[in-house]
């Protein structure tokens, strides 16, 4: 028996069913929802989606539905058109979308997930896109803000995805952006039906199958509904083997002729813009016979009945399908014709461009001749224009690309402006690595004087000093000059970018004072061309990283560079100013770092540029160790690297070597890091001139006793660091390490030098490169050079000032190890109060440590500070007779206490520090009358009666009041039963007699220790740490003992 082709009955899907309503409620209640449904094709992701769309229905939602495409010539952001137009977003916005015409992507994606909050406002919204593995970027990385910055509202959001591996085509979105999108979804995996769900199925539809039937069907579909679907519904399904996904759907084309067959084909090639007009045109059949094969597709299930003026299949596979059944000659003119019509019908349509792109490329791959890759190159450089304006970079570059391999393979030499146009668009899209091929080759290849000189500026990069090899910067430099001697003064613009670019470059490496470049801005400024000079003052802000600059003149260069960088429409020099001012913020350690930090994340995620992120994510392990999350920091430093790796950023390896160094120096481990640290100081990709893993190299030899290195180090790093505080973005950290090291190695000189230094940047943090690792304030490295210089009272001022600035800055590692540093410090001191202050802050700051996970730096805080406790010196103690009492004194500590039996048994043990007393002597005539062997109860016999008569009052009580139900009055009478009979409990023996008192000793114990207790608690009341102090250097028993605890005088002077 078969069946309709159709929508099966779902089965094997309440678990997925589930978690779908559960999201949805979710949204309902104002917390937002985002599901992706991954699946390899035919396994019911859309069927799933479409269920979750009919329960949003019944629930309530708005909801719309989107749907990628993979073949190409979309415009930038599709389907969210087709999605706010459903959700009955206004008409500007849809403009504003479709042709990418806003001032930033940033702001577009603001827009859409402002207009999409205000219709949730008013009903919750679903927001559907199928088959998101074929969208463009930019629409799967509108996907991804919207998932992550609608968390708190009344949207939920569901994704369809082909599992990872499939051999489908997955369109320009690309599996990283798709990856992504995932990470910040719940995934719902959907598994093939097993036998179970073959057989519920079978019995839904009213078959009645054999097991044998049914596990036979499972073998040739492999449980996928599709395949299961379609070859229960073949009217012969004898001898079928399941091949693919295209064998199984072309059954349902058997039935059509030959003109169907291209109507169907064009179709498919169109995609989204396949309607009924465009789609007979490019197929070269007339209207009237159009329309009938068109009926016969919608009866035959290919294409979706209801959709009378668009050519919709009924699944993405179909269209595969069809496509595969054309011989590469009638595709490529399929293609061709489409492109023709495309043209024809509206020249100037954002989506006719792209479209027209792809199809002609596509035709070029066929054909292979010059006259098809002329017409592919056209298309392809109109649409990267057109996607350019929409800040669409990933899409262009990829576009232009495929121009480039089309003439290289069938029509070489590739033109050079080409080379250029790709370029630029990668590096637009912060693709460093690839960007810098892409100009290489354009240099290599241009003859042009404008062609080399742009070409030598692109390769630039976006980053001061990205050529970091001796050979390799000397080459660049050259090509600079070459291309700068090329021009003349029709070529004003070219030149000051360059000439900006190369004055950049030689003060960053000290071979120019900072005013070239200074005079290099001004000549772009006077171009009057904006978008020069917002290059220009990026490469002056990139010169300006040394601490001399930390302040408001860098922080306005930035002001400077947003504002350029916008009334130029350019929205990476507008990112790269957000950047700039970001990490002004950061290196100054101001508090509006952290907002700007999430400003410049979001925006950077929405603009995928891959420089910026790399940077971000690096600073974002800085953060992590501030916080205290060593391991989390360590997987993020790696993270990051890769990262870095992949976009080819020169400081990729720099920027590793400095988190782990740090990581590893917290760790206490520095033998661990040692060999990285001498590495990265010799690698070729650090910037000329930077000593800070030199620096580090020297403090972690002189940690682990390689002394003599350490301070060969020491020295090639003081003679280098004095002059680059102006420009080096490390001159803060390799001062730090320099503290470090002398400290070490006991090098007054180089303290001295340091301290002088560091000075008149005391109010700053220590920060490296653009903020990549924070060693905390710059106050903290002046009190170890302090301390190391022999001046404590210094030394003291120095670290507390460092505590307060660390906590500010949120840095409570360094805050950790800094206090514990401020305690030493005090013990050293040992002036009045230091001493308890200096426990005071050790202990917090080994408990802090040990928080973070760094027992063994810890451990070297306890041994120090137990060092300097044995070389106090305590001052004696004084016991005196004042009128009415006793007066307790040493050092700043002086209490009064009234006179009693506990007191004068206190200075008697005070009297005989680490010598046995028994508690019989302390006791004194106690102890004699003790003595007796009279029985003495601890109850006696009138006690025991006023007692019993109490138990007897309450009990009698307790039945009154629940008699009168007042069970208020009868609970508390229980309470008080309760305890006195808990006060009895342990004066009583058996069968209820009294129980004695113990022997003279324990008598004695209990009255010595119980008077000792009293004192303690009048002390207490006036002086804490001194009554702490006593109960942790008496010990009662049956003998006592006087043990003074650290820290405690061993000597009490006793005056009566």
């Amino acid at each position: 028996m078969s069946v309709s082709r159709g929508a099966l009955p779902l089965v094997e899907r309440h678990r997925e069913l589930t978690e779908l309503e559960t999201c949805l409620r979710s949204a309902v209640n104002g917390i937002g929802a985002a599901v992706s449904i991954v699946g390899p094709a035919g396994i019911g992701k859309t069927r799933l989606a479409a269920e979750a769309l009919r329960t949003a229905t019944e629930l309530g939602f708005r909801c719309a539905w989107g749907a990628g495409w993979a073949e190409g010539g979309v415009p930038p952001l599709w389907p969210w058109q087709s999605v706010l137009s459903q959700l009955g977003c206004d008409d500007e916005l849809l403009t504003a979308v479709a042709a990418q015409n806003d001032h930033e992507r940033f702001t577009t994606f603001q827009r859409v997930a402002a207009a999409i909050a205000a219709v949730a406002e008013l009903h919750p919204v679903l927001v559907v896109i199928d088959d998101v593995h074929t969208a463009d970027p930019a629409a799967v990385l509108l996907a991804r803000f919207l998932v992550r910055t609608m968390r708190a509202s009344r949207a939920a959001f569901v994704v369809t995805c082909r599992a990872a591996g499939s051999d489908d085509d997955i369109g320009l979105g690309g599996e990283p952006l798709v990856d992504a999108l995932g990470r910040d979804t719940l995934t719902l995996a959907l598994d093939p039906l097993t036998v179970d769900g073959l057989l519920d199925l079978h019995d839904r539809l009213g078959i009645d199958a054999p097991i044998d039937r049914v596990r036979e069907v499972l073998a040739l579909t492999g449980g996928n509904p599709l395949f299961v679907g379609e070859l229960l519904a073949a009217a012969d399904a004898s001898g079928i083997t399941i091949g693919s996904v295209r064998t199984i759907l072309q059954l349902r084309l058997h039935g059509l002729d030959d003109d169907a067959h291209t109507v169907l084909a064009a179709a498919a090639l169109l995609g989204p813009l396949a309607s009924t007009a465009t789609t007979l045109a490019a197929a070269g059949i007339e209207p009237s016979r159009g329309s009938s094969l068109l009926r016969d597709a919608r009866r035959a299930g290919v294409l979706v009945a209801a959709d009378d003026d668009r050519c919709t299949f009924t699944h993405r596979l179909l269209a595969d399908a069809l496509i595969a059944t054309r011989t590469p000659e009638e595709v490529a003119g399929l293609h061709e014709r489409i492109a023709a019509e495309l043209m024809r019908s509206d020249a100037s349509a954002v989506e006719h461009v792209l479209a027209t792109a792809h199809h002609r490329v596509a035709a070029a791959r066929i054909r292979h001749d010059p006259a098809s890759v002329a017409a592919a190159t056209e298309a392809c450089v109109r649409g990267a224009q057109a996607l350019m304006a929409g800040f669409a970079y990933e899409a262009a570059a990829q576009l232009l690309a495929r121009a480039v391999d089309l003439n290289e393979q069938h029509n070489p030499p590739t033109p050079i402006r080409l080379l250029l146009d790709v370029a630029r668009t990668e590096l637009a899209a912060g693709n460093l690595l690839a960007a810098r091929a892409w100009f290489r080759r354009a240099a290599e290849r241009a003859d042009d004087p404008v062609d080399l000189a742009e070409a030598a500026v692109g390769l630039g990069g976006i980053w001061v000093h990205e050529h970091r090899a001796a050979a390799d910067h000397a080459w660049f430099m050259a090509l600079l000059r070459r291309g700068l001697a090329g021009l003349d003064d029709r070529h004003r613009l070219v030149r000051a970018r360059l000439e900006a670019r190369l004055a950049a470059e030689q003060v960053y490496t000290g071979h120019a004072p900072p005013a070239d470049v200074e005079r290099a801005v001004l000549a772009a400024r006077a171009t009057g061309d904006p978008l020069v000079l917002a290059e220009a003052l990026s490469l002056w802000h990139h010169t300006m990283l040394g601490p001399a600059n930390t302040g408001p003149a860098r922080l306005r260069v930035a002001d400077e560079l947003v504002t350029t960088a916008a009334s130029a429409g350019d929205d990476v020099l507008g990112l790269m100013g957000l950047l700039w001012r970001t990490i002004d913020l950061v290196l100054m350690g101001d508090h509006r770092a952290e907002r700007a930090l999430a400003e410049a994340r979001e925006r950077a995620d929405a603009l995928q540029v891959g420089a910026v992120l790399f940077v971000l994510d690096a600073i974002d392990v800085m953060r992590l160790l501030r916080a205290g999350q060593i391991d989390d920091a360590e997987q993020a430093a790696r993270r990051c690297f890769e990262t870095g790796t992949a976009i080819g950023d020169a400081d990729a390896v720099g920027y590793l070597g400095g988190h782990l160094l740090t990581i590893r120096w917290l760790q206490d481990r520095p033998a661990d890091i040692l060999p990285l640290a001498r590495s990265v100081a010799a690698s070729p990709a650090m910037v000329e001139g930077d000593v800070a893993p030199l620096a580090a190299a020297a403090v972690l030899g002189a940690m682990i006793g390689e002394h003599e290195q350490a301070r060969a180090d020491l020295r090639e790093v003081m003679s280098c660091a004095p002059r680059s505080a102006h420009t080096s973005s490390n001159w803060m950290v390799t001062m730090f390490c320099a503290a470090e090291a002398a400290r070490l190695l006991d090098d007054l000189k180089t303290a001295e030098s340091v301290y002088a230094l560091l000075v008149p940047f005391r109010h700053l943090p220590i920060l490296g490169s653009v903020g990549v690792v924070c060693l905390g304030s710059a106050e903290r490295s002046l009190g170890v050079t302090a301390a190391t210089l022999g001046d404590v009272n210094l030394a003291v001022h120095h670290f507390e000032q460092a505590l307060e600035h660390n906590l500010r800055l949120q840095n409570h590692v360094l805050a950790a190890i800094g206090e514990g540093e401020l305690g030493c410090a005090l013990l050293d001191r040992a002036s009045a109060g230091d001493v308890e202050r200096g426990r005071s802050h050790i202990d917090a700051a080994v408990r802090a440590l040990e928080g973070f996970g760094l027992a063994s730096r810890a451990q070297t805080l306890r041994s120090e500070a137990d060092r300097l406790l044995r070389s106090v010196p305590v001052p004696d103690g004084h016991v005196v007779r004042v009128q009415g009492g006793w007066r307790l004194e040493y050092g700043e500590h002086a209490v009064e206490v009234p006179d009693s039996v506990g007191v004068r048994r206190l200075h008697q043990l005070l009297a005989c520090p680490f010598v046995d007393v028994p508690a019989l002597q302390l006791a004194g005539d106690l102890g004699r009358v003790g003595a007796s062997t009279t029985r003495q109860d601890v109850n006696d016999l009138p006690s025991l009666r006023a007692y019993r008569a109490h138990i007897d009052d309450l009990r009698s009580g307790i039945e009154s009041a629940e008699r009168d139900h007042d069970l208020e009055r009868a609970s508390q009478l229980r309470i008080e039963l309760d305890g006195v009979l808990e006060h009895l409990r342990p004066t009583l023996g058996l069968a209820g007699h009294t129980r004695p008192f113990a022997d003279p000793v324990e008598r004695a114990r209990v009255a010595v220790r119980k008077s000792l207790e009293r004192v303690f608690d009048a002390i207490e009341h006036h002086d804490a740490d001194l009554a702490n102090h006593l109960r942790a250097s008496i010990r009662t028993g049956a003998i006592c003992r006087f043990e003074p605890a650290d820290g405690f005088p061993s000597v009490w002077h006793v005056s009566a």
